[in-house]
């Protein structure tokens, strides 16, 4: 199995959502699903059909050259102005989906205002240490000042890893630590509600996605089912149960339309 085009993503990028190994029994069912997981990665995409044909050596075997094109995997923006609400401000984020070729993801956006200021940095690797294993982290620090009511602060750190479980089935866990400082103003209504708390919280997920790309989805469905718990053995000063269900599904139509 070739393939050509991925001039930045690494072969084994590819290689390793491939059902199909070398010297495998060839199966179309499995190929299938294999070109449905490569899609799925949002770094390549398929061009044209996959070449096909016996191997020279022996003719009982036979190569397969997969075309693909790489999409674009990096996204800056910038913004800057004055609003009502906001007052003055400026924005700026960058994030990639692919940094060292590897499917790794990147974001970094900070945003500075009069009255609100918010820094965030996050990386995830989906193969730590080229095993089926993700692990990734965020930081952020944020600060929104409510005028005439009062002025939130929060910062806070996570941690995630994961892997697939079968077929399509993924899982992963999180765990989060946030502080939360809110001060008010004497005579506000939220003046007794102020004061600094710390949520300390754990998230398990399972989910399972046959859409065939995550930028430009035209066909398949996902199914996510979370349950986040805060407090108890985990500590902080906050204890809640949060469970999450998510379903999304997409149908194409005529002249290149899609539902979803």
């Amino acid at each position: 199995i070739e393939f050509k085009g991925n001039t930045f993503t690494k072969d084994k990028v590819i290689r390793r959502e491939m059902l199909l190994r070398e010297g495998d029994r060839f199966s179309l069912a499995l190929f299938k699903d294999s070109i449905l997981r490569m899609s799925q990665l949002g770094l390549i995409e398929p061009v044209g059909e996959p070449e096909v044909k016996p191997n020279p050596e022996d003719p009982n075997k036979m190569d397969i050259i997969m075309n693909v094109t790489e999409l674009q995997r990096n996204n800056i923006q910038f913004s800057a102005g004055y609003s009502g609400y906001e007052g003055t401000f400026v924005a700026l984020s960058y994030s990639t989906v692919n940094f060292l070729g590897a499917g790794e993801k990147l974001q970094l956006s900070l945003q500075h205002g009069k009255r609100i200021k918010n820094y965030m940095f996050g990386f995830s690797e989906p193969y730590f240490l080229d095993y089926p294993v993700s692990l990734g982290f965020n930081v952020y620090n944020r600060r929104i000042i409510y005028p005439f009511l009062f002025d939130q602060s929060a910062k806070g750190i996570n941690f995630t890893t994961g892997g697939r479980v079968k077929g399509y089935w993924r899982t992963n866990i999180t765990y989060a630590y946030e502080y939360i400082d809110i001060k008010a103003e004497e005579g506000s209504y939220y003046y007794n509600y102020q004061g600094g708390y710390a949520v300390s919280s754990i998230t398990p997920l399972i989910y399972r996605s046959t859409i065939n790309s995550p930028l430009t989805p035209t066909r398949g469905s996902s199914y996510m089912v979370s349950t986040k718990f805060a407090g108890g053995f985990l500590g902080g000063e906050m204890s809640f149960i949060k469970p999450r269900f998510d379903w999304k599904t997409f149908h194409p139509l005529v002249l290149n339309h899609v539902v979803g």
